[in-house]
């Protein structure tokens, strides 16, 4: 681990910083975008199926190929509303009033994550100063 976090404090990003200071932006944490597959009943378990089967039902009886497609996306592999075209349907959805915000909100959340620079490099554990030390020896 101390070889890739070596690699990871070469980065200009590091330059100038002090130990402690690449520490902090190494464990600090930020949302990411993670692959969530909706399909129909995750819909319905995520707001119920009293707003999710209208909303299918939407899609279904929609004659565009945007619906068509989400429809079909739904009721087989899954929507992954990870992609910003997704969050941008519920988006619509949302001002056309077909869902509230707070249910469009409680489905786009599955597509997000928290992480950190040391998760993605690959500690489990958060980076510690001594870690850093270490490496920039």
């Amino acid at each position: 681990m101390i070889t890739k976090l070596k690699t990871e404090l070469a980065l200009p990003a590091y330059d100038g910083m002090t130990d402690q200071q690449a520490l902090e932006l190494l464990n600090a944490e930020f949302e990411m975008r993670q692959e969530y597959m909706l399909t129909e009943t995750r819909l319905y378990n995520i707001i119920g199926l009293s707003v999710g089967a209208p909303l299918t039902r939407y899609f279904k009886d929609a004659t565009d190929a945007v619906s068509e497609a989400i429809y079909r996306k739904l009721t087989t592999t899954g929507l992954d509303i990870s992609n910003p075209e997704a969050v941008g349907v519920f988006d619509m959805l949302v001002v056309g009033e077909l869902i509230t915000q707070g249910n469009a909100d409680k489905v786009l959340a599955y597509g997000k994550t928290t992480t950190t620079r040391g998760k993605q490099i690959g500690f489990t554990v958060p980076v510690r100063l001594v870690f850093i030390e270490e490496a920039r020896r």
